[in-house]
Formats: structure tokens, sequence, C-alpha cells
């Protein structure tokens, strides 16, 4: 299933606009303006896997992804497991994570029109966002990477488009029997993600118990999905998660302060439902914004495709609000629901559980 990703949470100890501004645009000027029929066909080529180029260094903290990606490997590696059970006998295992760390890479989208195409079709539909929820525009540039390790704005919010994403990592598990000897297993890899959007806070929880969010000054967009339509959701369904993603944290944190979870689970517990609120926001808004946009503007675009971007959704536990928040902004419309939830994120939440 490939959607976006919405990382809120890190282990550690814990460490788990050039364009600002409003403006409105009259509906006869989208008559006006592309058809990105060609994009429609560009996206259905697919994902290339190299070259690869680096997006950063290797950073030392727990990332899920590869982490369960490794679990799975232990139950399905029969060979691996064999090699274990040679040094360790027979009988229960334990096994415990002892270092990870990941960084991660990206194929660049080499194909000029491919390229242009893509990022015209991002500006006109950020600026029919933008325009619908009359909200400013929270970026500082929309860049189809095609250098190694790009310099990271420490203000501002950059959008960096690829072709495909990759993470790799290296990572060392603990295996010890009943009768406590151990062994050591190192693991490396590379994972294409499934994810076509990136957009991550963290919460850092301090020494003291005090809780701290920390955003990212940019978000990964890539220029294709297996789903059409997912890769043509991505510039709205991002450009909504960073526009209301303070909200959301301001909540989270009061939340987090008011109840002082007291185990890194408890944590992730408050931080996913909180993202299964905003996802739920979010979705309802592209689900009334975007196919009214690519109506006009993807001719060869079957209206099938949204369906099956939206059943495959529900599937996943993140998006368990969704159906309700569609049901909401179509009530609401998409600019009182949008300001609803910057004025009143507590009361979205109370209606939609």
């Amino acid at each position: 299933m490939e959607h976006s990703r919405r990382q809120f949470l890190k282990y550690g100890t814990v460490s788990a606009a050039a364009f600002a501004g409003t403006f409105f645009l009259p509906d006869w000027i989208w008559n006006l303006t592309r058809d990105y029929a060609r994009l429609v066909d560009f996206i259905r080529l697919g994902k290339l896997e190299y070259p690869l180029y680096l997006f950063n260094d290797f950073r030392d903290d727990i990332d899920d992804e590869s982490h369960y990606a490794n679990l799975e490997k232990f139950q399905t590696d029969g060979e691996l497991i064999a090699r274990v059970r040679s040094e360790l006998g027979d009988g229960d295992l334990q096994v415990a994570l002892k270092s990870l760390k990941w960084r991660l890479a990206f194929v660049p989208e080499n194909r000029e029109e491919y390229s242009q195409l893509y990022e015209n079709y991002c500006r006109d539909v950020i600026d029919y966002v933008l325009a619908e929820t009359r909200a400013p525009n929270p970026y500082t540039r929309i860049w189809t990477l095609q250098e190694e390790k790009p310099n990271i704005p420490e203000s501002g919010i950059i959008v960096f488009i690829v072709n495909n994403l990759v993470k790799e990592f290296v990572a060392e598990y603990m295996f010890t029997n009943q009768k406590g000897r151990a062994i050591s297993v190192d693991l490396d890899g590379k994972l294409f993600s499934g994810y076509v959007g990136s957009y991550s806070t963290s919460v850092v929880i301090g020494e003291n118990g005090s809780f701290t969010l920390q955003r990212d000054s940019y978000t990964i967009w890539r220029d294709n999905a297996r789903n059409v339509y997912t890769a043509l959701s991505v510039p709205a369904e991002e450009t909504l998660h960073i526009l209301i993603r303070e909200y959301t944290e301001r909540e989270l944190k009061r939340q987090l302060e008011r109840q002082r979870p007291s185990t890194l689970a408890a944590v992730k517990g408050v931080v996913r439902e909180w993202m299964a609120v905003e996802e739920a926001v979010v979705g309802g808004l592209v689900h009334r914004l975007l196919p009214r946009f690519l109506k006009k503007r993807a001719t060869n675009l079957s209206p099938t495709l949204m369906k099956a971007d939206l059943a495959e959704k529900t599937e996943i536990k993140s998006y368990r609000y969704l159906k309700k928040g569609i049901e909401l902004v179509k009530d609401f419309g998409c600019e009182k629901a949008f300001h609803l939830y910057t004025d009143r994120p507590a009361l979205w939440r109370s209606l939609l559980i």
C-alpha cells in the first residue's frame, strides 16, 4: 500500500515564504490552465530503482519501518535462524534490538518533461488548495532533487520531489537462550519505501519528563505511485498536513502534559490517536477538493482510481476516522472545516470519535 507517512515519534532518551500571503483566483482562471493528461501517462510508467543518491547521513535513532522489516526477516529466514540455533540450541529464544542507524537515499527524476510537468502540477494544486482554504503558502521552494545531501533550510519548508525513496539501515540484534547465553546478529539492507509523501514531527521527552516537539523543515514527495490518483493527491494532502500540523502539535502537547504517560508505548498511543485525527481532517478536505480540480485538469484519469485509493487507506489503522472526516467536511464545507480545526482541534476530534 502506498500512502503518506506521518512520522511523529522517535525513540531515544527520549529523542524520539517566498510565496507567503493569501490570494484567491476566480473559477474561470482554472479553466484556462494546463491539462495534465500527459502527466498521468508519465505516472503510469511506474517507479525507478536506480541510480541511488544519498539524501542524508546515518541517524542513530530507531526507525520502526526498518525494525519491523528485520523482525519479519527473523520470522521468515530459516537459514539465518538455523545459524542462530546452531550456537544457542533449541528452545525459546529472546531477541532484542541493540542498535540501529538509518539514512535515506533517493532515485532522482531525470526525465525533464516529467519533472517539469509534475512541478507545474504541484504548484497549481497548491494554489488551488490555498485559495479554497484561505491559507498562506508555507513553502520556500519546490525542487526536483538531483543532487546528493541537499542543504536543509532552518526556516520555512522546502519540497523535495524524487522518483523513488529508499531507506538504508545497519542494525545489531541480540539473541538470548533460556540459559542466558547470547550472540549478536548484524543486519544491513535497503527498503524501497511505500510512502509517497513524508513530513515528520518528533516528540522529544526530556529527563524531567517535559515534552518538546521538533518539526522538519522539509517534505519529500514521490512523483509516482501504483495508483495514479495517489500520486496526484500528494501535493494537496501534504500541503494540508503542513498547514494544520502546528494545531495538532498544540493539542498533542497539551494532552501529553496533562496525562503524563509513564511509558513510551503510552506516549505513542497518544501520538497515534492525534495523527489519526489529522489524517481524517486532511483526507476529508482532499476528498472534497481534489476531484473537482482533477475533473478539469486530468482528462484521462479514471474516477474509479479515487475509490480504489480510499478503499486501500481505510484498511490502515491510521486512517480509521477517514470516512467520518469525509462526512464532516461535506457537511461543513472546505473553508469552514479547515478553520474549525485550526481554531478548535479538540472539537474536531470529538466529532470524529
